[in-house]
């Protein structure tokens, strides 16, 4: 245990966790829907959500009232509107996969409340709803911040540019506020770069290439998509790089073993709820998608383009301007050599990405602070960034790396700031917000207005002055900015324990 409590990937763990789980966002559309799906698997046994979409008692004498829009219906004459006619049913439109990971936690929760046939309570909801949260989007992306950390050690980056990124990665990107929401794309995120880290880890000689780690960086690809189709397209790069470097290449075979758990599951789902296994949630969404391509992938927009990067209304680097280190750090990489391939695959998963976003007729995402459909392509962006910092450069070049230190300085607190305020107030912005830092965010913050969502797990319309999110500083009776006290208590001392572990001595006297 002590050798473990030494690890400073623990503690990274530990110091990003602690925010995740510090937030609770309620409800909304997207959120709703998955965590419908979680309570008729674990409740019904069933993938129907009709039950559920009407949880809400004073709700459901409302004819074709939902607590969320975003659901698929099905009948015998195909897609349908609204669940009325005999053998029509209500579905969840988004991939499954987040609902599947949220099934254990939400079941021993279930369990152990003890739940009879009376309707829940809106506080059983809320905080089983928070759990299943913190279990399937915070812990994924908490994890994806320590594996990082461990890439980047691997490709040689000095130990501080380590912690630095991966901080930065974790706190000052949308991967903060989207690991606080039973959203797809931070956890699609987390299983990208995981398996990454493994297999880069493979490549450099930290670990073997051998059945059983094939086949779990098998799973995590294929599982990604389960999570968020659209992860196939970082699945694609990787898979390439997997396929230059692993000998005997009879050897990937084991990695294709490992995909097919999660495809199986998927296809079993569609078949049930869709009625074929190929047929995805999206053919009877209530929306109607009809989507050109793979999801939309066409000709990029100039409009969205410019929109997903510096616009104010959903740029990624309006809020996290850190992330254009990007750009010099995968030259620097490529300039120094040794992580060429790392970088190619990172720079595939990040234009295909932007060039996905940039070509939806939706690009802006729904309610946001920022481009969510990039969140899979954050991390990449992030190992690339640490191209500015690698040993070479701080051994040789001391004072380069404190110029190149004080310049990114500034833009990753920036931008931690922007997280924090966004995620502290609230992360889902109305479309109809131009500027949603300048004339949402912020002006709200500033005044101590912080978790506003009036929109219950279990409502779909919202009540005048009652707020369902909540952070825990609040649960103990702080208010305004003062309930943030104890987040940033914990932090210090995760921070604290982190600065141990980076001691020469943390780890059985091992320099580090």
């Amino acid at each position: 245990m002590k050798r473990l409590l030494a690890r400073p990937e623990v503690a990274l763990f530990v110091l990003v966790l602690v925010p995740y789980a510090f937030f609770y966002q309620a409800g909304g559309w997207n959120q709703n829907s998955r965590f419908d799906l979680v309570r008729a698997i674990v409740e019904q046994r069933t993938f129907e959500i009709d039950s559920f979409t009407c949880a809400n008692p004073h709700a459901a004498d409302v004819p074709g009232h939902l607590n969320t829009g975003d659901v698929s219906c099905r009948g015998p004459n195909g897609r349908c509107q609204v669940a009325s006619e005999p053998g029509e049913r209500t579905y969840c439109d988004k991939a499954p996969g987040v609902s599947f990971l949220a099934v254990p936690a939400y079941a021993v929760a279930y369990l152990v409340s003890g739940r009879g046939p009376e309707p829940p309570g809106p506080g059983y909801l809320a905080g089983s709803s928070h759990l299943v949260t913190i279990w399937a989007a915070g812990v994924p992306a908490a994890v994806a911040v320590a594996m990082v950390f461990l890439l980047l050690g691997t490709l040689g980056v000095g130990m501080r540019t380590q912690v630095a990124v991966s901080l930065a990665y974790g706190l000052g990107t949308l991967t903060f506020p989207y690991a606080t929401l039973l959203y797809g794309n931070s956890v699609a995120a987390a299983l990208l770069v995981i398996a990454f880290a493994l297999l880069v880890r493979a490549r450099m000689g930290d670990t073997s290439t051998g059945p059983a780690r094939l086949s779990c960086i098998g799973f995590l690809l294929s599982f990604s998509i389960v999570v968020e189709y659209s992860a196939l397209l970082g699945v694609v790069p990787l898979l390439a790089y997997a396929a230059w470097f692993v000998r005997p290449l009879p050897r990937l075979g084991w990695l294709v073993l490992g995909m097919a758990p999660p495809g199986l599951l998927l296809a079993a789902y569609d078949w049930a709820a869709f009625g074929g296994p190929l047929t995805l949630s999206y053919e009877y969404s209530v929306f109607g998608y009809r989507q050109q391509a793979f999801f939309g992938l066409g000709l990029p927009a100039w409009e969205a383009m410019r929109g997903i990067t510096f616009g104010a209304f959903r740029g990624l680097f309006f809020g996290a301007p850190w992330l254009l280190l990007a750009i010099p750090g995968g030259a620097w990489w490529v300039r120094r050599g040794g992580a060429r391939a790392e970088m190619g695959v990172c720079a595939a998963v990040v234009l295909l990405f932007f060039w996905l976003n940039s070509s939806l007729a939706d690009w802006q995402g729904g309610w946001g602070m920022g481009p969510r459909f990039l969140v899979p392509a954050i991390p990449f962006m992030a190992i690339a960034a640490a191209g500015l910092g690698p040993r070479s450069v701080e051994a040789r070049r001391p004072r380069l790396r404190m110029l190149g230190w004080a310049a990114s300085a500034g833009a990753v607190g920036y931008s931690a700031f922007m997280m924090l305020a966004g995620t502290a107030v609230k992360p889902e912005v109305p479309l109809t917000v131009p500027e949603p830092f300048s004339q949402f965010l912020l002006p709200l913050f500033y005044t101590g207005e912080l978790a506003v969502n009036t929109q219950s797990i279990d409502a779909g319309e919202a009540v005048m002055g009652q707020r369902y999110a909540y952070n825990l500083g609040q649960t103990i009776g702080l208010d305004s900015l003062a309930s943030l006290l104890p987040l940033l208590a914990l932090m210090a001392a995760a921070g604290v324990w982190l600065w141990w572990t980076l001691r020469p001595d943390a780890s059985s006297g091992t320099a580090r």
